[in-house]
């Protein structure tokens, strides 16, 4: 194999190498963006009423249960739905209940949103960066 042949051939390799890892980097912020969920965590009925925000309840059934807001009626639980435009109680057995989750504010959907902006654009500046030092890099020793 003559010495040009396997400069050349390094050359390759390393380039192969670079492009794996960006494809890598950037697998891994899809999968890491891919956990984002619009309803969180997992709350008691005293949170999901404190926060008059939609929820989404887990029965032990299996159910899926959503409801613009939690409340109380006469000392008992309800879920609150609007259909045919009108506001709808509808009663909540707490002990059937698994899993209480709350939709995200609208707030933090906007701050989500800015921050995954902010890192696209660092990834894409990244990316530029090491674009062009590697067009810029020397891979046969020369200076």
């Amino acid at each position: 194999m003559s010495p040009c042949y396997a400069n050349l051939l390094h050359v390759k390799m390393k380039t192969k190498k670079l492009c794996f890892r960006i494809i890598a980097y950037f697998l891994s912020i899809l999968i890491l963006f891919q956990s984002c969920a619009s309803y969180q965590g997992s709350y008691n009925m005293m949170d999901a009423f404190k926060s008059k925000r939609e929820v989404k309840l887990l029965t032990n059934r299996n159910n899926h249960l959503e409801y613009r807001k939690i409340d109380t009626l006469d000392g008992n639980w309800v879920g609150v739905k609007l259909t045919n435009s009108k506001l709808e109680y509808e009663p909540i057995d707490t002990q059937s209940i698994v899993k209480i989750k709350l939709k995200r504010s609208k707030q933090s959907e906007q701050k989500e949103g800015r921050i995954i902006i902010g890192i696209i654009a660092g990834i894409v500046l990244g990316i530029v960066l090491l674009v062009s030092a590697v067009n810029n890099a020397s891979f046969y020793g020369d200076n």
